[in-house]
């Protein structure tokens, strides 16, 4: 074990939702007078004790909604390779009032139109309190990210994070489709017992893979395979060869039970000279996520 050091300060972010703005200004005002070293009144010296463990308080601004999203990244490599529009995601602040959620989603879409963008698509799962918006415009909209940007979708308060899609998983060396033809696994799948391992990946399995031949039962509601080549399915693939299987060097015996497989990946068309698979981008990861989980437990909608 390592030392443990007692003094090391660490940094960190808490979020803060208030009741009202009255609540905000009153948090401020504190704030600033514990800065300033001015008293507190009588029943507020608590407070002092949690400002001395913090460096700042501030209002979520256009930095926020970009911490830590991946999406200024994604921004820059898109600009390096010229292109000219991009989609990504905008995650509201969520609104347990419908009438309200309606209300930001509203404003939200006017100021896509206005920035002449457009809507794609947009999910609320009440459960997990998320609420988000598929949008697509030009890329020069994220030119000017300061406080004081003229577009008002970036600074909008009703907007938490905005977010990339399509996201990438890692690249594949080519593999020989024939490669397994004869290794057959003496060890059958017994058909009677259900599935208890689901696997959301990529689409398997390569043309004539024998160590997956009837292993599997592959759920594909929106249609997935219709853009893969068998030459692409190499993700998924992989997966499920390493949960029925394990390493393939190794003396385990093969799961006896079919591994029901959900493709969420598609082979990515913006990878020039490698093959690789990601989520679409004009999909909501976590929504394709709810969806699958959904329709797996309750065999509901796709």
């Amino acid at each position: 074990m390592g030392e443990k050091v007692e003094d090391k300060q660490l940094n960190g972010r808490l979020f803060l939702m208030m009741s009202d703005q009255q609540a905000m200004r009153e948090l401020k005002s504190l704030w600033e007078k514990y800065q300033n070293g001015e008293p507190f009144e009588y029943g507020y010296g608590k407070w002092k004790s949690l400002f001395s463990q913090l460096k700042d308080i501030r209002l979520w601004d256009v930095q926020d909604r970009f911490y830590n999203t991946g999406l200024i990244d994604v921004l820059n490599e898109k600009i390096a390779i010229g292109q000219e529009t991009i989609k990504f995601e905008i995650e509201l602040w969520f609104r347990s009032n419908p009438s309200k959620r309606l209300e930001a989603s509203n404003t939200i879409k006017q100021l896509i139109q206005t920035a002449q963008g457009k809507v794609i698509n947009e999910s609320t799962i009440e459960e997990i309190s998320y609420h988000a918006i598929l949008v697509e415009t030009s890329i020069n909209i994220f030119d000017d990210l300061q406080n004081d940007s003229n577009i008002k979708l970036i600074k909008a308060d009703s907007i938490m994070y905005f977010r990339p899609v399509g996201q990438t998983v890692v690249d594949f060396p080519p593999t020989n489709e024939e490669e397994n033809e004869t290794d057959i696994d003496p060890y059958e799948v017994d058909d009677s017992l259900s599935p208890v391992i689901a696997l959301f990946d990529g689409l398997p399995p390569l043309q004539n893979h024998q160590l997956l031949k009837d292993r599997l039962i592959i759920d594909d509601p929106d249609n997935f395979e219709e853009a893969y080549q068998a030459s692409e399915r190499v993700h998924g693939t992989t997966m499920a060869s390493l949960i029925i299987h394990g390493e393939l060097d190794s003396q385990d015996l093969p799961l006896k039970r079919p591994l029901y497989v959900r493709p969420i990946m598609k082979p990515n068309p913006y990878a020039y000279g490698v093959r690789s698979e990601h989520i679409p981008e004009d999909i909501l990861p976590v929504d394709l996520i709810h969806r699958a989980v959904k329709r797996l437990f309750e065999g509901d909608g796709g």
